[in-house]
């Protein structure tokens, strides 16, 4: 225990001093599924949004690969992370955000997230559904 760790408790006493973890950079705890990304052709960063962060890829057509968890924005730390959410949002000028597709599932693996991706792509490829 180095000395700046231990304080006095008023009896003389030696008490360690708590320990305060920094917060993981979400680049740190997300970098694996980053570079699964960038490796997929689809390059992303991890971005602020209200109550956290997450991962967002720029696509053609003034679109936007958005990932986060299910319910919410990625956990700070991912061992907290309840399964993915994924989606598409048309992000055009004077718009509001407009949701495209989405999809999500209880995986919280970088295998099944990529699974996810692939198929919200292919639902945004396939346009609205003709079924009555």
């Amino acid at each position: 225990m180095a000395p700046d760790d231990v304080v006095a408790d008023g009896d003389d006493h030696p008490q360690q001093r708590p320990q305060h973890r920094a917060r993981p950079r979400p680049e740190d705890e997300y970098g694996d599924v980053l570079a699964s990304l960038d490796e997929a052709g689809l390059p992303g960063a991890c971005f602020p949004v209200p109550d956290g962060v997450a991962i967002r890829v720029p696509l053609d057509d003034a679109q936007v690969l958005h990932i986060a968890q299910v319910a919410g924005p990625l956990p700070d730390d991912r061992a907290d992370l309840t399964g993915w959410g994924v989606s598409v949002i048309a992000r055009e000028a004077g718009e509001e955000p407009r949701l495209v597709a989405w999809d999500g599932a209880a995986r919280t693996d970088v295998p099944g997230l990529l699974a996810l991706v692939s198929a919200v792509l292919l639902d945004t490829m396939r346009g609205p559904s003709n079924a009555a």
